[in-house]
């Protein structure tokens, strides 16, 4: 059993190191940015129309980012009741 739990605590650390690597914490940081970017586009060509989880429509969809950023869009509009 302690040989286990040393086994943990090593990877643990490690994981921490690499963690709070700079290029870590770097490579994080552009990923929200670019997630943010996404939703943002995602949010300013929201349309209504758009097919989405409760929305049924036999059109394509007119968000910029196709299906994808349609049901994001809606789903984030309906969470902040708009």
């Amino acid at each position: 059993m302690s040989a286990a739990l040393a086994l943990g605590q090593r990877v643990w650390s490690t994981a921490r190191i690499v963690w709070a690597a700079p290029f870590a914490v770097r490579f994080r940081g552009v990923l929200q940015a670019m997630l943010a970017a996404l939703l943002l586009v995602a949010l300013i060509s929201w349309n209504p129309a758009d097919p989405s989880w409760n929305a049924a429509s036999a059109q394509a969809p007119t968000n910029w980012l196709g299906g994808a950023g349609a049901t994001f869009a809606d789903l984030i509009m309906q969470s902040l009741g708009l």
